[in-house]
């Protein structure tokens, strides 16, 4: 699915676990915090926030949405930001069509991987750190562009998206994040997508 025109960037959670220093499945994430924490004590679990992030095209009901990277932090330590990797290894900027504005909620990572792929798309933001969830947008601004930045729709998206995902599905299953997790955000947007398709798109799509 290729997205154009003005599409909105985001990140969120759609849960949180508790992962033990112990647990053999994940090591790797693990060793990656010791290696980003030199000298601190490592602690007797992390928590492991399941992100997914999205982009949204407004005005019509596309949606494509990406597994991002688990990364593991300490109990009392604030959620992961979505970092320039995280936005590189979802890949949703490819799916952009050049000449697109974009609009985020202040993160940079965006913006940065934006210009490194050189597709001349446009990164307008606003600041959540801020309170500051829609704003008129200073600047320039491409014809046909809007001048209200935010992501509301796809704060929208999120909101039945982690609805739709049933909150008895457990996060763990054997010491591994439940797959069916994922299984179902993806199902939604397969459903979000097809409201809008004829038949043959639908099939196209599977």
């Amino acid at each position: 699915m290729r997205l154009n025109s003005q599409v909105e960037l985001d990140v969120t959670s759609l849960r949180v676990a508790k992962i033990s220093t112990a647990n053999p499945n994940f090591a790797q994430e693990v060793e990656a915090w010791k290696s980003g924490h030199v000298g601190q004590r490592v602690p007797k679990y992390f928590l492991l926030y399941i992100r997914i992030a999205g982009a949204s095209q407004r005005g019509l009901s596309k949606l494509c949405i990406a597994k991002l990277p688990y990364v593991l932090v300490a109990p009392k330590a604030k959620p992961p930001v979505e970092s320039k990797q995280d936005v590189q290894a979802s890949r949703l900027l490819a799916r952009i069509n050049a000449g697109t504005t974009c609009y985020t909620d202040g993160n940079r990572s965006w913006k940065a991987v934006a210009e490194d792929v050189k597709k001349q798309i446009l990164v307008k933001s606003v600041s959540h750190r801020n309170a500051q969830f829609t704003n008129n947008l200073k600047g320039p601004k491409r014809k046909g562009a809007s001048a209200i930045g935010g992501t509301q729709q796809l704060d929208r998206c999120w909101h039945h998206l982690k609805r739709f995902v049933a909150c008895n599905l457990k996060t763990k299953v054997k010491s591994q994040i439940n797959a069916a997790i994922l299984d179902k955000a993806f199902q939604f947007v397969w459903r979000y997508n097809a409201s809008t398709q004829d038949a043959t798109e639908r099939l196209a799509s599977l």
